[in-house]
């Protein structure tokens, strides 16, 4: 990490924690106070309990980080349906980019192997006869050689 990136970092730090810092310690008689929770049910059971005395500073760090984990649970279906849209989307990127290639060569090529292919064809469509055949309108025009009588 650069020095330059560390210094932000460090700065952002600075200027995010001073608040939160100059709040709790306007407030530290209440974050410091300690509380137990009660739960007290009649109904099906008797069931009367009392948890032990925490910290109300440790009630809310429990708090959002349950309602980080919370979040992070209910995001993880669209998390993983993008990952899977992504790596889907990368793989149609691949094939079409090979798709694009060929059809780059083949259009390059095309010119080339079409010109050969016609040089190949004028020089290989008919072989020359020496004597031309007659046309069915053209009546032979060469007499035959008659011994004289």
């Amino acid at each position: 990490m650069t020095k330059l990136k560390a210094s932000i970092w460090l700065l952002s730090l600075i200027v995010a924690g001073t608040p939160i810092g100059y709040v709790g310690y306007l407030n530290q008689s209440y974050f410091l106070d300690t509380n137990s929770l009660i739960l007290v049910l009649e109904k099906p059971v008797s069931i009367d309990y009392s948890s032990p005395e925490i910290t109300n500073m440790a009630y809310w760090a429990g708090c959002i980080i349950l309602t980080w984990l919370i979040i992070s649970i209910v995001r993880l279906p669209k998390y993983f349906k993008n990952r899977k849209r992504i790596k889907l989307l990368e793989e149609q990127i691949a094939s079409q980019k090979v798709e694009i290639a060929h059809l780059s060569n083949a259009q390059t090529d095309t010119p080339v192997n079409q010109s050969s292919v016609a040089e190949q064809t004028e020089t290989t469509e008919e072989p020359i006869d020496e004597v031309p055949e007659a046309t069915e309108g053209q009546e032979d025009t060469k007499t035959p050689d008659k011994p004289a009588q």
